[in-house]
């Protein structure tokens, strides 16, 4: 199935004389994070919450490009303000229960090769408040893989849910071969020993994981190998049923090396992947495409993939793929697409979101900006969905912007979150005391954060 273009283009659009209504702003003003010794350079922040309301902070910082293999985490709490730094993390943390939270870290082994990094795969548990306790191995001697300065930490990950089942997930990277897999904790419990579950060949990476409300799980993640003397690159999804084994294996459609995979699993057993992919390389010439597969509840297996946006060629993407869902096992999703602009040498990158209707199909995507690089969705209870995403001007991020949108409507205009100048990275968290969203941005080397009001 395929969405048709011409249904997302909004008049002026694609021309660049469109202009983004920004509504009077129901954020709080921005909160500037403490900046941890040696943080030059901040990246990668997330944010979540427990359900005692409490909001758990990460982003990443080093000093140089010589810093530590793993970057360091600096971790800040909403409304305690604890602060504290935590080497080694290798995912965002997992908040789960009252003011639990699960730790996935990455420890390499001292004096180790730089060229061949290996280490120890371990979790530690602690609480929203920014405790973390000891380190408990999973997996000795893990090859640390990299890409560029860092390793690559769609490797890794790591969920939870209300009930405290943990799931951790991980490739196990050899020599000729990558194996992903799986360890999971039931509440009260240790963490179970690692387990395959792929091991067919091949290299894995871009790791998405979901623990739903009902104790379902959900994995999706790239996968390239050989076939009949062609690379072969695709999708693929395990999802576990509650109180059942993990089911088989199940490729849901193309991937072209560069790609952001994201998955939700609703509380009615609804689950969702959505995905970006574009070739990989220096020279980009094919389209970003994204694409979301929809397993119902009741089915054992994921109807043929929708493709929800196919954008021009010879652009670079910008922002990531983003779902989440709502008690009643609607789904929200969010990306970036690209454009050009007609008559100039410029780019534009239009924000757009898609929602599920009642039979589990999206519907014709909505433009949320004309461009901007697509952060971060959430839904609250009552079914209100918050998207967020950073407005791109002069082919930069600049200004973090935020759209609400309750159900059965659309999204309403796009409101101000923080204020103009470098601001990118943008992610939320719901709080369940209050059903209201705060956000985390990168914004000139300084991590903010702000709360919308009722």
């Amino acid at each position: 199935m395929r969405i048709s273009l011409s249904a997302l283009i909004v008049a002026g659009v694609l021309a660049g004389t469109a202009t983004l209504a920004v509504a009077a702003p129901p954020w709080s003003n921005p909160d500037p994070l403490p900046v941890p010794e040696g943080g030059d350079i901040l990246f990668a922040p997330t944010i979540g919450a427990g359900q005692s309301g409490e909001r758990l902070i990460s982003y990443r910082f080093r000093r140089d490009l010589e810093g530590p293999l793993v970057p360091n985490a600096a971790l800040a709490t909403l409304p305690s303000r604890a602060q504290r730094t935590l080497a080694t993390l290798a995912a965002p943390p997992a908040p789960y229960a009252q003011s639990r939270a699960a730790y996935l870290r990455l420890r390499p082994a001292p004096g180790g090769d730089r060229n061949a990094p290996r280490g120890d795969l371990g979790v530690s548990f602690g609480s929203t408040q920014g405790t973390v306790g000891s380190f408990r191995v999973l997996q000795r001697d893990v090859r640390i893989s990299e890409i560029g300065i860092t390793p690559n930490l769609g490797d890794y990950a790591i969920d939870a849910n209300v009930r405290g089942q943990v799931a951790v997930a991980y490739v196990d990277r050899r020599d000729d071969r990558d194996y992903l897999r799986l360890a999971l904790r039931a509440p009260g419990r240790d963490v179970a020993a690692p387990r395959v579950i792929v091991g067919r060949g091949g290299r894995i990476s871009d790791i998405a994981l979901a623990y739903g409300e009902g104790g379902d799980l959900v994995i999706a993640y790239q996968r390239a190998f050989r076939e009949d003397g062609r690379l072969v690159r695709r999708i693929e999804s395990r999802v576990q049923r509650a109180g059942h084994s993990l089911g088989d294996i199940q490729a849901l459609g193309p991937s072209d090396g560069a790609v952001e995979v994201d998955a939700a699993m609703a509380p009615t057993g609804r689950t969702i992947v959505i995905w970006g992919e574009q070739d990989a390389g220096e020279e980009v010439s094919q389209p970003w495409t994204v694409r979301a597969a929809v397993r119902p509840a009741g089915p054992r297996s994921f109807r043929q993939a929708t493709i929800l946006d196919e954008g021009v060629p010879n652009l670079g993407h910008r922002g990531g793929v983003h779902v989440a869902t709502a008690p009643d096992g609607t789904a929200t999703v969010l990306w970036s697409s690209t454009a050009e602009i007609p008559g100039a040498f410029n780019s534009a990158w239009p924000v757009r979101s898609a929602t599920t209707d009642a039979s589990a199909r999206f519907a014709e995507p909505q433009q949320l900006d004309d461009s901007g690089a697509a952060s971060d969705v959430a839904v609250a209870d009552d079914g209100t969905a918050y998207a967020t995403w950073s407005a791109i001007t002069q082919e930069r991020d600049d200004q973090v912007l935020a759209a609400a949108r309750t159900p059965g409507g659309p999204f309403a205009a796009a409101e101000a979150v923080s204020e103009p100048g470098g601001a990118t990275e943008s992610a939320l968290t719901i709080d369940p005391t209050t059903g209201r969203p705060s956000s985390v941005w990168i914004a000139n080397q300084r991590a903010f954060t702000a709360t919308r009001g009722g």
